[in-house]
């Protein structure tokens, strides 16, 4: 017998039901002394339930359709008190409580990537996994069976993305020299706003030498190409030269070496090509070794920049000296 508390009551739930052919007087006497312990307690006892079991064999027959069945009840006995233990969990500011203790509740959030999200990702996997490629194998390595394979996707999925190597090749030279050529045209805005600080023209120059030395490879691919008539990257190679041509040249004429006539631009075109060559010399002697320290690079390339533009700056003031003499000598004739 289990003591089963319902409400302010204790109702007595028996198990082990008998046929009630089977239930003696004595039973009978001990659920009445049952009772009589129960209200001694001060504790209302339910009236006794019948629970009807139809269907169950009693030896091999069922009992009959008459005689409901009774649960028996056992003597009365002590009764313990029921303690019923209840734990209390309050969420505070992402926290749960429990037993006076505070523990921080983890949250697990998952975003999901958008279509267009997950394409982008998968493209610059790619493209970290060519430039790894490139700077430990060169552009020999380079192939769309490694790079899928690096990037951790399976080949067919590489062309959803390039449409070949070539292509690659491409978007990686393109995408670094947009970023380089964006950080060298900064440098130089710094520079032209502090003439007197050494350093900040250094930096001009230190910045692309040491974009060179990281992936040199990809300075090799453009080289090569624009000297190969039959590379795919020739006029892409030729197009990239150009941009660090007129940039250079625009951020010189902001200096003050205006280009006034097709003279001057060609002059400031040469000085810009002829520093952006000593500068790829340069970070490829670096390279090579024979150019240990990348600073005593950058000051050479400072000296050659200064130089070239005081000639420039004393070819104008000749010219003007010349054409201001000219006039003199046909306003005296």
């Amino acid at each position: 017998m289990y003591g089963e508390l319902v409400g302010d009551r204790v109702e007595s739930v028996a198990v082990g039901a008998e046929p009630v052919h089977q239930a003696s007087a004595l039973s009978r006497s001990r659920s009445a002394g049952r009772r009589a312990g129960l209200r001694g307690l001060g504790r209302p006892l339910p009236a006794a339930r019948q629970h009807h079991r139809g269907g169950q064999q009693q030896n091999g027959r069922s009992p009959p359709a008459s005689h409901p069945r009774l649960l028996p009840v056992d003597p009365p006995r002590a009764i313990s008190p029921i303690v019923l233990s209840v734990k209390k969990r309050t969420s505070v500011a992402g926290q749960s409580l429990s037993g006076g203790r505070c523990r921080e509740r983890t949250a697990v959030t998952s975003t999901q990537l958008s279509r267009s999200e997950a394409k982008d990702l998968t493209r610059r996997r790619l493209i970290r996994a060519a430039l790894s490629i490139l700077d430990a194998e060169g552009e020999a390595g380079l192939t769309t069976v490694k790079v899928a394979k690096a990037a951790g996707i399976a080949q067919s999925s590489f062309y959803v993305h390039f449409k070949d190597r070539q292509e690659l090749l491409r978007v990686l030279a393109e995408e670094g020299g947009e970023r380089l050529r964006k950080s060298m045209r900064e440098a130089r805005r710094q520079a032209r706003e502090h003439p007197d600080d050494l350093e900040r023209h250094r930096e001009t120059f230190r910045i692309p030498l040491e974009a060179i030395c990281r992936h040199p490879e990809l300075l090799r691919i453009q080289v090569r190409a624009r000297h190969d008539p039959s590379s795919s990257l020739r006029e892409f190679a030729a197009e990239t030269a150009a941009a660090y041509r007129e940039h250079h040249a625009a951020d010189l004429a902001a200096l003050g070496y205006t280009a006034d006539n097709e003279r001057d631009r060609r002059r400031l075109e040469m000085i810009a090509d002829g520093i952006n060559a000593a500068t790829n010399a340069l970070a490829m002697g670096h390279l090579e070794g024979r150019y240990p320290d990348l600073d005593e690079a950058a000051d050479i390339l400072v000296a050659l920049s200064r130089g070239a533009l005081r000639l420039l700056k004393s070819a104008r003031s000749g010219a003007g000296a010349d054409h201001a003499a000219d006039q003199g000598v046909e306003q005296q004739a």
